[in-house]
């Protein structure tokens, strides 16, 4: 009986070990794919071209060392269970970015939380850097409809996620630029 425990354990431990793994290599390959293409988007602004899967611009915050690239709206990678979505795109106004967070390879916004107030938030976007500053963060209700609370008068960056703790919320972070 003893024993039959002891290779039940190991057993577990390993699976639990491959599934780790695989979850890091994924992350990696992720994160590999992301370097090259916002290397290919820096390279591609003095050539002019664009195609369908090549990013348009980049997100970076520094302060939770996330840069991640986005395509634009009607791309087919466009979509939160593959990347950044842009559900908004009106530079002149308002971008709008929505992200998962948690522990899947997809999870891009896993660190929003640890944002404060003040924080610089950088956005290259079709090869111009636009700076903003994390003014506030609220929660909504998940439920398909979402309130936009800012100042029409300031050009505004919306990121959007899930919240751990809550899940049937999610927090909207509202940046200005600057």
């Amino acid at each position: 009986m003893r024993k039959n425990r002891k290779i039940i354990f190991i057993f577990v431990l390993l699976c639990t070990s491959l599934v780790l793994f695989w979850n890091i290599k994924s992350r990696e390959k992720v994160n590999r794919e992301n370097d090259e293409k916002i290397s290919s988007y820096m390279i591609e602004e003095d050539e002019g071209k664009m195609d369908e899967e090549q990013y348009i611009g980049f997100l970076d915050i520094p302060v939770i060392k996330l840069k991640r690239g986005f395509y634009s709206m009607t791309s087919e990678y466009n979509n939160v269970n593959k990347n950044i979505q842009v559900i908004a795109d009106d530079m002149d106004d308002l971008l709008i970015l929505a992200a998962h967070r948690g522990n899947s390879k997809v999870s891009f916004f896993q660190n929003l939380e640890k944002l404060s107030l003040g924080d610089e938030i950088y956005l290259n976007y079709k090869h111009s850097v636009y700076k903003y500053r994390l003014y506030y963060k609220y929660y909504e209700k998940k439920d398909g409809n979402l309130s936009i609370k800012y100042d029409n008068n300031q050009k505004t960056l919306v990121l959007i996620t899930c919240v751990r703790e809550l899940k049937d919320k999610q927090v909207v972070y509202i940046a200005y630029k600057i």
